[in-house]
């Protein structure tokens, strides 16, 4: 039994009462002879009753928008500075300025487990006070740590693999990119010219003359579906001119590159698989035989080499918390749940989710901004995977080598002709 003449004290501890967080022991009241000595004192007294006093918590953030933003600038020497916003930084910032505290950024030391893990390790093993990456809260997560009430929530969604093949419309132009096909139009309307030219030393005979025109149109038609034999009377295949030779010759080595690239590519489209029917429900999802698969991350730059179809339904398909990490057993967590709450209640969270889209995802039109302006994100498509014109710049080099070396032959054939023409006239007045 309790010896009745010995008195027990009670105490409790007055917590940051500092900027370093230091604690004040409080004396509560004593238990003597049966009964306290301040029979109606609470024994729990509400903790941290006047905010933080200046301490300075450790943040691990990382990027993950719209939640976290991470933003880097140079200065005109070169140096480098960070600025970090989003909703949760600007919450933070709020519940600094209610609670009286401050903070200091870090960023975790394995980025590789991702955002939300990379920062609940952080936490977890004592290297920062409290965590901000838009983490979602999961039964893991709070057995390594402690999460705050919910701040925000966010819908997952499911990705399902698309086809890369075109449709069977698209697919005969598939092997060439449009700048491919307007550099061969060009080259194959433009390269009749100096044919013409060459073999008649003038255009005069074109003017007022649309049958040579038409016929000049259907040689070059010919030429490109490999019907290279042209024995007409007037065809430019019976001249006896070199240049005309050499240019013809050239254009029928670059029409045979040309054709050759292009059968061999369309077969490649015309063969893909036909594009498959979408899903548009959850029991398409159910009744198809798919594997599940989640990523062990969550960074999209592990599925950016591939074609998805994103899947957005009218409601959640799964509903997530977003919420802060601290610590296990986080004497302040509930200090900082209450001012969340209160802060949902006054319609405090509403207003920054509006301003970080208005700030961060819109322009100043009130548009939404564009995802990506580089090629980091960008898939390419089925389309895009056609030759380029640095694929086929080599054949368009060759057309041009030899209509340069045709051009010269023209013009020592020009200048022959007319050293022999100014010859028979000296001949001739002698």
């Amino acid at each position: 039994s309790i010896n009745s003449e010995s008195a027990y004290v009670l105490y409790t501890h007055e917590l940051y009462i500092d900027g370093l967080g230091s604690n004040r022991p409080i004396v509560l009241t004593s238990w003597i002879n049966g009964k306290f000595s301040r029979p109606n004192l609470d024994l729990f007294p509400p903790k941290i009753r006047k905010g933080f006093s200046g301490h300075r918590f450790t943040v691990s953030a990382a990027h993950q928008p719209p939640f976290v933003f991470k933003i880097m600038s140079t200065d005109g020497v070169g140096n480098i500075a960070i600025r970090w916003d989003g909703l949760e930084m600007r919450v933070l910032r709020t519940l600094g300025n209610y609670l009286n505290f401050t903070f200091d950024i870090k960023e975790p030391s394995k980025p590789y487990l991702g955002s939300g893990d990379a920062v609940t390790d952080e936490v977890e093993r004592k290297q920062a006070d409290i965590g901000l990456a838009g983490a979602f809260v999961t039964s893991e997560r709070n057995v390594k740590a402690e999460m705050s009430v919910s701040h925000s929530t966010d819908c997952a969604a499911f990705v399902t693999l698309m086809s890369s093949s075109l449709p069977r419309y698209r697919a005969i132009l598939g092997p060439f990119q449009w700048p491919v096909w307007l550099a061969l139009t060009l080259v194959y309307l433009m390269a009749i010219f100096p044919l013409a030219f060459s073999d008649k030393l003038s255009l005069r005979h074109l003017i007022g003359n649309w049958t040579e025109i038409e016929n000049m149109f259907w040689y070059v038609f010919g030429t490109f579906t490999n019907s290279l034999t042209f024995t007409g009377e007037n065809s430019w295949s019976n001249t006896k001119k070199t240049s005309t030779r050499m240019l013809i010759g050239i254009y029928w080595v670059f029409t045979i590159i040309i054709t050759s690239c292009y059968t061999g590519s369309i077969i490649a489209f015309v063969t893909m698989p036909v594009v498959p029917d979408t899903i548009d429900s959850v029991e398409q999802l159910k009744s198809g035989f798919f594997r599940f698969v989640t990523l062990d991350r969550g960074g999209w730059e592990r599925s950016a080499n591939k074609r998805y179809t994103l899947h957005v339904s009218k409601e959640c398909f799964s509903l997530f918390g977003v919420s802060y990490i601290f610590q296990l057993n986080s004497v302040y967590r509930d200090k900082f749940n209450n001012a969340i709450l209160y802060m949902q209640e006054a319609g405090i969270l509403t207003k920054l989710s509006k301003d970080v889209s208005w700030d961060m995802q819109k322009t100043k039109n009130g548009r939404f901004r564009q995802a990506s302006v580089g090629k980091v994100l960008k898939v390419p498509t089925a389309g895009e995977k056609g030759l380029t014109l640095g694929d086929t710049e080599g054949m368009f080099l060759l057309m041009g080598v030899g209509y340069l070396i045709g051009l010269a032959v023209l013009i020592s054939e020009w200048v022959g002709g007319c050293t022999n023409k100014c010859r028979e006239i000296i001949k001739a007045r002698k």
